[in-house]
């Protein structure tokens, strides 16, 4: 008989009230287009596609990531407009700053030399940061639902200070351990970004 596995995936989250206004966003789609399939999701960037691990490695996972995260640094992240994946997902863009890519980069290669996955579990797709808006059960409707959004606005940026390592529950998606970014200091995006902030604001956004 083959272990049972966990499923898990690595993500950036916004803070609550950003988390609201998304949700508030999908479900007025969710209603208009009678589509309902991305309300199960959480509404973050995805740094790491889902995986599969077994119950016994949970411990050893929490403790390599934490490690890894230790030696990254807060960033700021920009939503700005929508995209999509055609024909099956519309999402909210995130700007592929040199940070985020970076960050997304690194931690592919750790998961690989540290917890041993493969190409195929950290997957070969080109990194597009991006938040889910509708997706599988909208193939019907693509088109006109991402006429509808294609210029719409959704403008909002924050501060992400950890990534989160989410677990399924075999219901819905659920924070297993947020992993602290540790590093002070300014990325080369926020600094040529947001020359406004300063030390004490990266501080006191953690």
């Amino acid at each position: 008989m083959k272990p049972k596995t966990n499923l898990y995936f690595i993500a950036l989250l916004p803070p609550e009230d950003l988390i609201h206004q998304i949700e508030m966003a999908r479900l007025r789609l969710a209603k208009q287009f009678k589509c309902r399939e991305a309300l199960k999701l959480v509404p973050g960037i995805s740094l790491q596609i889902p995986f599969q691990q077994l119950p016994f490695r949970e411990e050893i996972m929490i403790e390599k990531l934490k490690e890894f995260a230790q030696l990254q640094y807060p960033m700021m992240v920009k939503l700005n407009g929508y995209g999509a994946f055609p024909e099956h997902t519309v999402f909210i863009k995130a700007r592929p700053s040199a940070s985020l890519k970076l960050l997304h980069r690194q931690l592919g290669k750790f998961l690989k030399m540290e917890l041993n996955f493969s190409d195929d579990m950290i997957g070969h797709n080109v990194f597009r940061p991006h938040i889910t808006m509708a997706t599988k059960d909208i193939k019907s409707k693509f088109r006109k639902i991402f006429n509808e959004y294609k210029s719409g606005r959704f403008e909002a940026d924050f501060m992400a200070s950890s990534m989160y390592l989410m677990k399924h529950n075999y219901s819905h998606w659920e924070v297993l351990e947020e992993l602290v970014f540790k590093g002070v200091g300014y990325t080369m995006d926020l600094f040529r970004d947001n020359n406004h902030l300063t030390v004490r604001d990266l501080l006191l956004a953690r």
